[in-house]
């Protein structure tokens, strides 16, 4: 009489896959021990380039900082061209790294400080395009443009400048004075329509800024002047 077979409980099948993928995993490794070896060693290599990689960048890093830290001193201390060179000698040896972006962010305010508004202008820009950017830094680039456009009699580039920082940076504490740019920038262009909007805006939306005071005062000689042209 045949001997019946006994069904096989879910365990058992489940243990038999488990060994048959052991047991194909070893003959696997047999056949092709040269090439898994070979897979390894490169693993192996490109591990060691990485971790390599990885310290010269972290080296980079710590030496531009050093580099920006002495430009800045440079900077509090009057030697504003030997801390553009600093600055310019970061950006050229260590790009990509934080370094690089901060000095591009101070060589455009020394710039700035030295009378040279188109280079930088020019210097902010290229610093919103970087992309190691730091927040507080971004903002004063913005504005910092605006503030080059004025210094370059652009009054109403300016003001747009000025009004667009406020807007896309509502809750920045730079946010009341770029109002306050805007609406001198307007005035200065002769538009006290736009002025007078500017300061109230700066009012209703900052009424405890440190520029509400001034604002009031001007806002009440603006709309003197609109109701007496002459």
């Amino acid at each position: 009489m045949a001997r019946k077979h006994r069904k096989l409980t879910k365990k058992e099948i489940k243990e038999d896959k488990v060994a048959e993928f052991f047991v194909g995993t070893v003959q696997y490794v047999r056949e092709n021990s040269k090439r898994i070896l070979g897979i390894a060693l490169v693993a192996i290599v490109i591990l060691m380039i990485a971790t390599v990689a990885i310290r010269q960048r972290r080296t980079a890093e710590n030496e531009a900082q050093v580099w920006v830290w002495r430009a800045n001193m440079d900077m509090k201390a009057g030697n504003l061209g030997s801390a553009m060179q600093s600055y310019s000698a970061v950006m050229g040896r260590y790009r990509g790294t934080w370094g690089h972006s901060d000095a591009s962010f101070f060589l455009a305010n020394a710039q700035f400080a030295t009378g040279r508004y188109d280079s930088a202008r020019v210097l902010f820009e290229k610093y919103l395009n970087l992309g190691k950017r730091r927040g507080e830094f971004t903002v004063s680039s913005k504005e910092g443009i605006a503030q080059c456009l004025e210094e370059l009699g652009r009054y109403r580039d300016a003001a747009e400048s000025y009004l667009k920082v406020q807007r896309e940076h509502a809750d920045s504490p730079l946010a009341p004075d770029a109002l306050m740019g805007a609406a001198r920038c307007h005035r200065l262009a002769g538009d006290l329509r736009s002025a007078e909007s500017a300061y109230n805006d700066l009012l209703e939306i900052y009424p405890d800024s440190n520029q509400a005071t001034l604002a009031k005062m001007l806002l009440m000689e603006t709309q003197a002047r609109l109701e007496n042209p002459s």
